[in-house]
């Protein structure tokens, strides 16, 4: 007599009730990643980065369609059937490519804000490789489900399986990496010039590192689980998230740096164009102040928008630039005009 949760010779919590703890989940981080979307798309950003926010959010919406699909198509239209029970079902393909894309597409995104902020082409192109072989590696487990739907056989995707997590983990943890590094060093250009820089350069390392973990940890748990519970759907508890985690942490990453993007744009336009010196004592100081917000404003810019996605951002970092030169050489014109009036009063003075 078989167990409560045997069913046609394999666990029922281990097919199905994962499936649906799974789906729960999902769900959750979709909802949240629509909340993401709208504060994204009611601030001012480049066409391009629109396009590419709203593309990762069909393809999610894609995913979880098929999501629920698949545990539609187990717990009702073929409940009881143990010859489908046994194998998986066509909407687990696309959740497995659906998911490789979205990872793909967020990935180029860290990979040209990496370029932006370093100019590093043979990084960049590493770091595109590798991502390339995640997308190749998804795609490769979607036709192995297809070909290999019988659970009972599906070590056959192991290869592909180690392929995919290997490729997508490295490029995540790479780009925690060069991001961080690049990060400290424009840290260390601008330490000791102004007490707000450190803070901010601190909170945006602080922001690659975790983001790049939540994804990199999410794809070996999803590997972790498919390992060592080959026959269940163990790996589907993180396998049904992986794409939401991938938008949200890019969509988290553009709407943090944004506001400290405009918070920076804010306190510089205020110091720029008022007039206010306070903060500086000569004008060397001052335009020593001038290039260090310049620096950070375009840090904070690269960080948000990058390169390749910036057709209006451009326009904003360049009229900054423009703002910052003639605030310098507005400081300069003073400062001549200091020294050639203290030259006038020693040459009118009599000798003693």
């Amino acid at each position: 007599m078989s167990t409560g949760n045997d069913y046609g010779g394999f666990d029922r919590d281990g097919v199905f009730g994962t499936l649906i703890i799974g789906s729960w989940l999902n769900t959750i981080l979709l909802m949240t990643e629509s909340i993401q979307l709208l504060k994204c798309l009611k601030s001012r950003r480049t066409p391009l980065l629109r396009l590419l926010v709203i593309g990762c959010f069909a393809v999610d919406l894609v995913c979880s369609s098929a999501i629920c699909a698949s545990i539609y198509l187990y717990t009702v239209t073929h409940w009881g059937d143990q010859d489908y029970s046994a194998k998986q079902n066509s909407p687990l393909v696309i959740n497995a490519i659906a998911t490789g894309v979205v990872g793909f597409n967020v990935q180029i995104y860290l990979i040209l804000r990496y370029y932006a902020l370093s100019g590093n082409n043979i990084v960049s192109s590493i770091l595109a490789v590798t991502s390339v072989g995640g997308i190749i590696g998804a795609i490769y487990v979607g036709v192995l489900i297809a070909i290999y739907d019988a659970y009972a056989v599906r070590s056959h995707l192991a290869p592909a399986v180690l392929t995919w997590s290997v490729m997508s983990c490295t490029t995540d943890w790479a780009l925690v990496v060069v991001l961080v590094r690049i990060l400290q060093n424009k840290r260390r250009n601008m330490s000791g010039r102004l007490s707000s820089t450190d803070g901010i350069i601190k909170r945006l390392i602080s922001v690659a590192i975790s983001t790049g973990a939540v994804t990199s940890m999410t794809v070996t748990g999803s590997m972790i689980s498919f390992l060592a519970f080959p026959k269940m759907n163990m790996t589907l508890l993180f396998g049904f998230c992986t794409g939401r985690v991938y938008t949200l942490t890019m969509l988290y990453n553009i709407n943090y740096s944004g506001g400290l993007h405009n918070s920076v744009d804010s306190d510089r336009r205020r110091r720029g164009l008022s007039g206010d010196t306070s903060s500086a004592s000569d004008g060397t100081n001052q335009r020593d102040e001038l290039g260090t917000r310049s620096h950070l404003h375009t840090t904070l810019h690269s960080f948000t928008v990058p390169i390749g996605l910036t057709s209006l951002g451009t326009e904003d970092t360049g009229s900054y630039r423009l703002e910052t030169m003639s605030r310098a050489m507005d400081v300069s014109s003073e400062s001549l005009d200091v020294l050639s009036s203290r030259d006038k009063g020693s040459k009118g003075a009599p000798s003693g």
